[in-house]
């Protein structure tokens, strides 16, 4: 039995997004175990995966101001300073290397976001790909970067506007490299993972691959995309160490989900359409934007006819003065994926978790991407590209703007949500040859079938 070792950025959307392709290696008799944190133990565990606790080594970002000031000032006074920093940096070391020794994996599979552990381990296993729980966010022809709304059409206007945006996007990621890089000196933990990886045969300058929209690649090594490619504008064209795959997965829900039912049930058998609002998992740094929003979209469905609407947001479901009419329904969590097929339409950020299960329920999507350095951004404009919903400014948010749209989306309901079918059927026509491809990526070679003689 080989063994695959998911090296996964300890987030829980993440984990959620590579269960697909972990439980398509688990039905063809692989060994599967995840990387986390303690804290994702229960939530790897629940799955039926393995897991293995990993201390993490993390790219420094400048946060703000005083902060990287202040280890400006640390790193040119004290040279003590430099040698903590690099002593921490092999413990980590240490920590992924013990990883591999316990675990003995055949192939390694690395979250897009930590991509510099390809030079702390390739020399130390037989195979390591990339896993992006994103789009491809790579430089191509008539594609803004990830970062840009603007739908493309693939004309000599598009293109043109496509370059001058990544032009302009490069210079902003090439200007955070500067300061991450100017606050230690030239000497962040990048630094020792370029020295470190030298040292076994790759050199970090002549493999990065920088022109990407949210995080540097490796040159010539495969990556796999959990994002469905028939999303993607139809004149990308995949390389040949590029794979897709979308593929249906139920998630084992521990949450009890019985009183959430029993409360939304008479609601979904009425004859009203039925509006889900969710916003994905929040950071610290969203969560006042997000409920700001979620007020302005209370506000903007309060006085609509023959609806009703169904938040899920725990924050603004904890504020003990929200005064919400009868048909709209605020609940801490709800389990969206089975939710969703009884729903019209979803107002949604836009990560691609949240798109990609729109699509499998063929719903029509309203998008107001919150986080705006991810993916959430580039997905409106293939949201808009594919007629599949309509899209808007989240800070900038009009609750009559926001109301006109969801009418204008109810109105033509059909219509959407019949391209939002088409889209999927695509979708899962593609399923059979991406994971034949994947399995073969990754050296399945099926048992012998026996015959009676």
């Amino acid at each position: 039995m080989k063994t695959v070792l998911f090296l996964i950025n300890p987030l829980p959307s993440h984990y959620n997004g590579f269960f697909r392709l972990a439980d398509l290696l688990r039905a063809h008799d692989y060994r599967v175990v995840f990387t986390g944190t303690a804290y994702l133990r229960n939530h790897i565990e629940s799955q039926g995966f393995a897991f293995i606790e990993l201390d993490y080594l993390i790219e420094y970002y400048v946060v703000n101001r005083h902060e990287s000031l202040e280890d400006l000032k640390r790193t040119i006074r004290s040279k003590q300073f430099g040698r903590q920093r690099y002593r921490e940096f092999l413990e980590k070391v240490r920590s992924i290397e013990g990883v591999l020794e316990a675990v003995r994996p055949d192939h390694v599979l690395i979250d897009e976001h930590l991509n510099y552990y390809y030079y702390l381990v390739q020399h130390l296993v037989p195979q390591v790909c990339f896993l992006h729980i994103k789009p491809p966010t790579r430089r191509a022809p008539g594609l803004p970067p990830m970062t840009d709304p603007t739908p493309s059409f693939n004309s000599f206007r598009d293109r043109a506007y496509s370059w001058w945006s990544w032009e302009k996007h490069l210079m902003r990621r090439r200007v955070g490299r500067w300061l991450r890089e100017g606050v230690f000196l030239g000497k962040n933990d990048l630094y020792f993972v370029g020295r470190r990886g030298r040292r076994f045969g790759v050199d970090k300058r002549r493999l990065d691959q920088r022109n990407n929209a949210l995080y540097d690649i490796v040159r010539g090594v495969s990556s796999i995309y959990m994002t469905p490619q028939a999303f993607e504008y139809p004149w990308f064209r995949p390389t040949a160490a590029e794979f897709f795959l979308t593929r249906p997965y139920q998630r084992r829900d521990t949450t009890d989900n019985a009183p959430f039912w029993k409360t939304i049930s008479p609601v979904l058998r009425g004859e009203d359409k039925v509006i889900l609002v969710a916003l994905g998992t929040l950071s610290a740094d969203q969560a006042d934007v997000a409920v700001q929003f979620l007020h302005k979209v209370v506000e903007a469905v309060r006085p609509l006819p023959g609806v009703q609407v169904i938040i899920a947001n725990k924050l603004l479901a904890a504020q003990p003065d929200v005064s919400l009419p009868s048909h709209i329904h605020l609940f801490a969590h709800v389990p969206q994926p089975e939710l969703l097929p009884h729903c019209d339409l979803m107002l949604t950020h836009g990560g691609i978790g949240s798109v990609t299960e729109c699509l499998a329920a063929g719903v029509p999507m309203l998008v107001y991407p919150l986080n705006l350095t991810s993916d959430q951004v580039g997905n409106v404009g293939r949201v808009l590209y594919h007629r599949l919903g309509l899209a808007g400014e989240l800070r900038k948010a009009d609750p009559n703007i926001i109301r006109w749209q969801i009418s204008m989306l109810l109105t033509d309901q059909n219509a959407y949500a019949e391209r939002v079918r088409s889209l999927q059927q695509k979708i899962t026509t593609d399923t059979p040859r991406q994971e034949a491809a994947v399995l073969k990526l990754l050296n399945y070679k099926a048992a012998p079938q026996l015959t009676n003689s």
